[in-house]
């Protein structure tokens, strides 16, 4: 019984000691938000070029946006009394960071070559995560008089993760129209039609080209992973 008392005591002071580490990662994400903040508001109002005026607009949606999807898992968590694995939520702080700080905001899309192809690689496979995470979370309630097989967790966290690499580039392909009809300028490039196309073996522009290799690696990265959480799944289930 003393025994049992002291791994109860343990695994509630490890859980603590997580929970703090978890709550240290958000703070230091919002601390790097409000410099970007402050950073953006300077270039907006201060800027000497209607150049660095737009970055700074852009920036700063770019933060509010961010903001809101860090601070939605305590907000999910505290309303709705669920727990969000811990995991998951650094999973998608660094998603956040990768293609936020430093894509977006750090010009990485446009110095590093093919850190537009990794984020979108990366976001299929995140997004599958989420998906299949919560389907396991679902499955794993006593609340619940059914349950969802492997199979239909896997095709729903592979639609998933499609559907919104698509509207993504919906996103990109409006940004791009309406920045252009709206100035009559080449001030955004999102979907890099302004790119010229050297490759010998796709013919078509670079924009073309460059959303259909984005949804490419976005669909090979969630279909990794809906494969392994497949298999994983139904060799745990085979145990039991």
């Amino acid at each position: 019984m003393r025994g049992m008392y002291r791994k109860s005591i343990l695994g509630i002071n490890m859980r603590k000691k997580k929970v703090v580490r978890l709550k240290v990662l958000y703070i230091i994400f919002l601390v790097i938000l409000l410099l970007e903040l402050l950073g953006s508001l300077g270039a907006l109002f201060f800027g000497d070029t209607q150049a660095i005026k737009d970055a700074g607009l852009s920036n700063l949606f770019l933060v509010v946006l961010t903001t809101g999807a860090i601070l939605t898992p305590w907000i999910i968590e505290s309303r709705y009394d669920i727990d969000i694995p811990d995991f998951l939520e650094v999973v998608l702080l660094g998603m956040l960071f990768i293609a936020v700080f430093l894509g977006f905001m750090n010009d990485y899309y446009e110095n590093v070559k093919n850190f537009d192809k990794f984020t979108h690689a990366l976001s299929g496979v995140t997004l599958s995560v989420v998906a299949f995470q919560t389907l396991y979370i679902f499955n794993q309630s006593k609340k619940n008089n059914f349950r969802i097989s492997s199979f239909a967790m896997s095709i729903f966290a592979y639609t998933f993760s499609i559907t919104l690499l698509v509207i993504w580039e919906f996103y990109e392909f409006f940004i791009d129209t309406i920045s252009f009809n709206i100035d009559n300028a080449d001030g955004r490039n999102m979907q890099r039609y302004q790119w010229v196309n050297e490759s010998i073996s796709f013919p078509q522009d670079y924009g073309l080209y460059d959303t259909m290799i984005d949804l490419l690696v976005g669909s090979v990265g969630a279909l990794v992973v809906v494969i392994i959480g497949y298999l994983l799944i139904r060799r745990k289930q085979s145990n039991y």
